[in-house]
């Protein structure tokens, strides 16, 4: 775990303006147990439809100039981890039953005082289909646990808060050799969009470095002819940096921006990196949750029961 200032935070300007980081190693067991009904009630966990708040980052809107959402925006969004902060509306997102999470190490950092020790005490976790709805063959979920730090952490500017954590990834399902062929095909495409698009830069620079002719009419002519040409060739390449976005964000490629994946137990793909976040009360009579980057996690190592 890495907590620290990351771009699009909405943490307050002087949390962590130093740019130092506090790290520290943390074990953790997702049990088959049903979690408590305190835990239930966290609507992180509970809903979606999030909607963007916008913060020290300019970023695509989720809502266009007609008033109408995009959902698929937002997947794309959460799924590249730079969502500053999310504000919640009520609609079912993570299974009925959220089961609980168990730390299994007491977690340790150096400071100028020597090693400190950090208290770490259970949460619960869940997790719901983030491609359902889009006409998505991809079996992407949404992973999201919390855990409480009831003293918190502090190493200079950086303070972990004595509150609950939230962690926040996505992972992926690999249960049937269909599952398998259709990461193939999703390579295969990949690397046909990558080869694509650089050959139509290529056809791009060579328009552009062309000689014109010498006289004025051929001139003119010739650069109304590769004008056309240009733009056609332009749209073909967004159209096709859209496609590959595309792929890289429903598919555990190797190469998935650069988080990464790593094999769980069960057929299971984590992506390796995630976003740990807080919540803060806004709004009127202190109703409205928004959630606040603290930091971001990296999975090393999975486990079975074995």
């Amino acid at each position: 775990v890495s907590v620290g200032r990351i771009p699009g935070t909405a943490m307050p300007p002087e949390w962590a303006a130093s740019g130092a980081k506090l790290g520290f190693q943390l074990d953790v067991k997702f049990t088959d147990e049903v979690a408590s009904y305190e835990m239930t009630k966290e609507r992180l966990m509970l809903e979606d439809d999030a909607l963007m708040c916008y913060t020290e980052t300019a970023l695509p809107p989720i809502i266009d100039n007609r008033g109408v959402t995009h959902p698929e925006k937002l997947l794309s969004l959460l799924a590249q981890f730079r969502v500053p902060r999310l504000r919640l509306f009520p609609k079912p997102l993570m299974e009925p039953t959220l089961l609980s999470v168990e730390p299994l190490n007491n977690p340790t950092f150096i400071t100028t005082n020597g090693t400190q020790t950090i208290d770490v005490e259970g949460g619960a976790y869940g997790y719901y289909c983030q491609m359902e709805g889009l006409n998505s063959s991809s079996k992407q979920y949404a992973l999201r646990f919390f855990l409480d730090f009831p003293h918190g952490a502090k190493r200079n500017d950086v303070e972990l808060p004595a509150e609950r954590i939230f962690f926040l990834t996505s992972c992926w399902l690999s249960s049937s050799p269909e599952d398998n062929n259709e990461l193939d095909r999703a390579r295969k495409r990949k690397e046909q969009f990558e080869q694509e698009i650089e050959l139509t830069y290529a056809r791009l620079n060579k328009i552009r470095s062309q000689k014109l002719a010498s006289n004025i009419l051929g001139n003119a002519i010739q650069r109304a002819f590769n004008l056309r040409h240009v733009l056609v060739l332009a749209e073909r390449q967004n159209k096709l940096q859209g496609q590959l976005k595309e792929v890289e964000r429903e598919y555990p490629l190797d190469s998935l921006g650069s988080v990464g994946v790593i094999q769980g137990p069960n057929d299971v793909i984590y992506a390796k990196e995630g976003v740990i976040a807080v919540k803060r009360l806004k709004g009127p009579m202190s109703t409205q949750e928004e959630y606040c980057w603290v930091g971001t996690f990296a999975i090393h190592k999975c486990f079975g029961d074995n």
